[in-house]
């Protein structure tokens, strides 16, 4: 039996949530407020072990009119912090950096990364551990050819959802020592609170805030569907 394709749709300011939302019930989608007053409709997803599910936002699996709705408010939100550049964390990211960059009339954007290029200094990189490769370690890097539009410039920093804080700390680090002054980092969705915790690293609170167009709860199973866990609201 072929896999259900993914779809994300974008409904505007106004639409009535399903009934069982009021009682934080939800079942096949999950509808996200965005501060604009629209809501983003995305999948809900079970975890493995089938206890716990997330609302799952796959930013390439989305389409054209999805991915230009949330660029434009992560581009309202930029525009409070006149940066200098926009720079994009991997991979999801890249889906809205660079239209995020164009609405404000950049004629570029910068693109951190995960693997190292020959030329790259061995020692200028950020480690990181994600929510979704737990495993094994990740290391953040920059071009150095893309030194010259950091050092000294006001950043802020595009992502597409943070859960655990993890690699937008890990990019604020890196930004900071290679000169840039960041601004903010705005992210499509905040999801449960673990990230509030890692934010609280000296290095960050000195540096940047983090700002979402919207949020997303973690769920647990239920006879009816999945119940958010409060506590992540």
């Amino acid at each position: 039996m072929p896999s259900p394709s993914y779809t994300a749709r974008i409904l505007p300011a106004g639409c009535r949530r399903p009934a069982s939302s009021l009682r934080r019930i939800w079942k096949g989608t999950y509808h996200v407020p965005l501060y604009d007053g629209s809501t983003l409709e995305i999948p809900l997803t079970p975890l493995p072990g089938g206890d716990e599910a997330i609302a799952l936002l796959m930013s390439n699996q989305c389409s054209f009119a999805v991915t230009e709705h949330l660029a434009s408010l992560l581009a309202e939100k930029a525009a409070a912090f006149a940066p200098d550049c926009i720079a994009a964390i991997p991979t999801m990211s890249l889906e809205y950096a660079p239209q995020v960059a164009q609405k404000l009339g950049h004629d570029s954007y910068i693109a951190m990364g995960f693997s190292q290029k020959f030329w790259y200094d061995s020692a200028v990189y950020e480690e990181i551990r994600s929510s979704t490769s737990a495993v094994q370690l990740k290391r953040l890097y920059l071009d150095p050819h893309l030194l010259h539009r950091v050092r000294g410039k006001k950043v802020v920093v595009v992502d597409d959802v943070i859960n655990t804080g993890a690699s937008v700390l890990a990019a604020v680090r890196l930004l900071t020592r290679l000169g840039a002054n960041v601004m903010a980092t705005l992210v499509v969705l905040t999801e449960g609170r673990m990230w509030e915790q890692t934010m609280q690293d000296p290095f960050v609170t000195g540096h940047s805030t983090v700002e979402g167009i919207g949020h997303i709860p973690l769920f647990v199973k239920h006879a009816e569907g999945w119940k958010v866990d409060e506590a992540t609201l």
